[in-house]
Formats: C-alpha cells, sequence, structure tokens
C-alpha cells in the first residue's frame, strides 16, 4: 500500500494564483556537470496565465566525509555516496524576468 501511496495518492498539485485564466504549465529542466563530480539538477515550471513560477533544485556532491564505517573514506562508490542538498521556491514571472 505504501507504493500505491506514494506513487498516487501523496502527490499535490502545484498551485496557480486565485482567478487563472489558463491554469498550465510550461516545464523546464536544466543538467548541468561540474567539475569534480557535482552536479546541478533543475526544473521550473511557469504558467504564462497568472504568472507563477515554481523552481525546484538540487545539488549533487561526492561525499567527501562518509561514515568511518562505510569503508574507505577516498572511494566514490556510487549514488549512495553523494550528498545533496534541494531547494524549492515559489515566486512570480515578474520578480525572476521570465513574464
Amino acid at each position: 500500500m505504501s507504493n500505491l501511496r506514494h506513487a498516487y495518492l501523496t502527490w499535490r498539485p502545484a498551485g496557480h494564483l486565485p482567478g487563472c485564466r489558463r491554469p498550465a504549465w510550461d516545464v523546464q529542466t536544466l543538467t548541468v556537470e561540474r567539475p569534480g563530480g557535482m552536479s546541478e539538477l533543475a526544473m521550473r515550471a511557469v504558467c504564462w496565465g497568472c504568472g507563477t513560477v515554481h523552481d525546484l533544485t538540487a545539488h549533487l556532491a561526492p561525499n567527501t566525509n562518509p561514515d568511518p564505517g562505510a569503508g574507505d573514506p577516498g572511494i566514490d562508490t556510487g549514488a549512495e555516496e553523494m550528498r545533496s542538498e534541494a531547494h524549492l521556491r515559489l515566486t512570480a514571472t515578474w520578480v525572476t524576468g521570465y513574464g
């Protein structure tokens, strides 16, 4: 049941401003690979009807300070050895310069 709940029931629609006459999203993605194994992943959803913008950005970096019991700290073994942080911002097109 938890898989069903996660796949369908816990998601919420991204909000538009009240009275939006054209509630639709223009969604764009961005992936940037940086030196040293760092990556930035971003997704932006813009509604041209009401001017709402949802920005989601995630930064992934190799874990350079792993748990001492996890093995050799100098070896990057994959995604489980990555540090990450994410930022979600709700704003407007006139603030971001999109509209």
